[in-house]
């Protein structure tokens, strides 16, 4: 799925917004052109006359085409943002959906600042796309081309001097616009490292706080926004120019058309009111020049979002190249072939290890960091893939397992809690509607959370203690009853008190499911075998 294929669903969905915009857009493009006509009318003819009557009815038909311009206008830009909303919002969906669906391996070369990005900057970066920049760059096409040619109803010689002086001013935009492309690749760059620091340093701030780290941090984090701020000055300076340079050059047009009437009348042989209408058409060609100048901004920002958007959900290699298999109701087993890990070609992780695990039987990993503990973790429940060898569930290897089976084996307990500002029931549920809210209490009252009555009240952390947390994590896997389970150093932040609780509830819940832990109280499972991995 690419961007353009969700801006085309999009479309084909609504496609009687997509009719309706096009209808206003068309009207608003040639009432932009009426005033103009209707004001060398009412000069010319109207005021000469010195019909009173007329000239009040004219006057009203000048109003009201611009009070008309003016509805079309705000119709425009609330379709546009309707537009652009409902596209953003598809976009981030197709994001989320292919977080989902990534492979972990690949997902965890991204780091948080990136994926903000993806989400909030490149996005937010589309949606001015859809609303100043594509489409509105074609109605100032249109309006350019429709105010050029109406200079020519009025005098020939005006429009070819129009005309003439066009391509200079396309140059000038050209080159400025160049240049602030530049700049604001670099800005688009350093974004991503700007977001990382920030949510790296609020989510280290009790460690900065403890170590009174302040100088340090505030050095690290000044450098990078020097950066942000040296990239972002030089596309501020080119824009802050444009404008500028584009209002006076219409204006100066404007005063050598006066000019140029008021000494030599016959060279363009226009009438007052002409000069007027051509003056009025003047600000309507240099306007949407202005405009497109900007549009084509945000086209060339928007050209490197939608480029890293689509880089990001394109399909990789290695995705789905096989089909997903069904595991079978049976007795369950986990088994590891000779298996072998790298996370680059250099630092082998995992080699040739093997291991055969039944219902019932209970193993402890330990070993010092960096031994593989948590990466044999991963390779059991089919986050990444082994090089070379197999990991399988009842003879299946558990890369090829769908997302349906793996949820129904597996049951992990992380060391963090895994919470993400639900109710107590779709926290402990995780969506899933199948469980009565009779599972759901009896799940919290074997871990002693009996305190808990209103099972549709959110699950607010601060509310409850480390232990408490854990205790609910432990109740999720009580209610899914899963038959493989994994400790992934569960008691690691919890009191010794909570962490014994938890393994009498395990030993008393557990004594027929395959259980792999890591470290800590591990060892006092009933029946737990221990592994120590040493480093190659």
């Amino acid at each position: 799925m690419s961007i353009s294929k969700i801006v085309v669903a999009y479309l084909k969905k609504h496609w009687l917004l997509l009719l309706w915009s096009l209808g206003v857009i068309a009207l608003d493009i040639a009432s932009t052109l009426l005033p103009p006509f209707l004001l060398k009318i009412i000069v010319d003819s109207v005021i000469p006359s010195q019909d009173t009557s007329a000239l009040l009815i004219w006057s009203c038909y000048y109003m009201l085409s611009y009070a008309a311009l003016g509805i079309l206008e705000f119709l425009k830009s609330v379709i546009l943002i309707q537009v652009s909303q409902g596209i953003c919002k598809d976009i981030r969906i197709g994001l989320l959906k292919r977080v989902e669906t990534m492979r972990y391996e690949d997902l965890s070369t991204y780091d948080i600042g990136t994926m903000e990005s993806y989400f909030n900057n490149d996005v937010n970066t589309i949606n001015t796309l859809v609303s100043d920049g594509v489409i509105s760059m074609l109605i100032d096409t249109f309006k350019m081309v429709g105010a050029l040619v109406s200079v020519f109803f009025f005098s020939l010689n005006i429009g070819f001097v129009v005309l003439a002086i066009s391509p200079f001013i396309a140059l000038f935009v050209i080159v400025v616009r160049k240049r602030m492309f530049k700049a604001e690749l670099k800005a688009k760059e350093m974004e991503a490292g700007v977001n990382q620091r920030v949510l790296e340093n609020i989510e280290n701030i009790s460690a900065v706080q403890t170590f009174v780290a302040y100088d340090y941090i505030s050095a690290r984090y000044k450098k990078i926004l020097d950066a942000d701020y040296a990239a972002n000055d030089t596309s501020m300076f080119f824009s802050s120019i444009f404008s500028p340079v584009m209002q006076m050059a219409r204006y100066v047009l404007i005063a050598i058309i006066l000019i140029i009437s008021v000494e030599s009348p016959s060279i363009f042989g226009i009438t007052i009111g002409a000069f007027l209408s051509i003056s009025d058409l003047l600000s309507d060609l240099f306007t949407p020049m202005e405009n497109i100048g900007m549009e084509l901004q945000t086209l060339q920002t928007s050209a490197a979002s939608i480029h890293r958007i689509n880089e990001f959900i394109k399909p990789r290699p290695k995705e789905n190249q096989k089909p997903l298999l069904t595991l079978k109701d049976e007795k369950y087993s986990l088994s590891f072939k000779d298996v072998y890990y790298s996370y680059n070609e250099k630092e082998k992780v995992i080699q040739d290890f093997s291991l055969n695990l039944k219902e019932g039987e209970k193993l402890t990993l330990k070993g010092e960091s960096g031994v593989g503990k948590s990466t044999l973790f991963k390779l059991a429940y089919g986050l990444i893939a082994p090089v070379s060898g197999e990991v399988l569930i009842n003879g299946t290897s558990v890369s090829l397992l769908e997302e349906k089976s793996r949820r129904k084996a597996f049951g992990i307990v992380y060391q963090d809690t895994f919470f993400s500002g639900g109710s107590i029931r779709e926290e402990l549920t995780l969506g899933d509607s199948s469980y009565s809210d009779q599972d759901v209490f009896y799940a919290l009252k074997k871990v002693g959370l009996e305190r808990v009555k209103d099972l549709t009240a959110p699950l607010i952390e601060k509310d409850y203690s480390s232990g408490e947390l854990a205790l609910f994590n432990i109740a999720r896997i009580l209610l899914r009853n899963p038959p493989i389970i994994f400790l992934d150093e569960m008691n690691a932040k919890i009191d010794p008190q909570t962490a014994l609780k938890i393994i009498d509830i395990l030993n008393s819940f557990a004594s027929d499911k395959i259980i792999l832990s890591i470290a800590h109280y591990g060892t006092q499972l009933k029946g737990s075998e221990e592994l120590t991995l040493i480093a190659k």
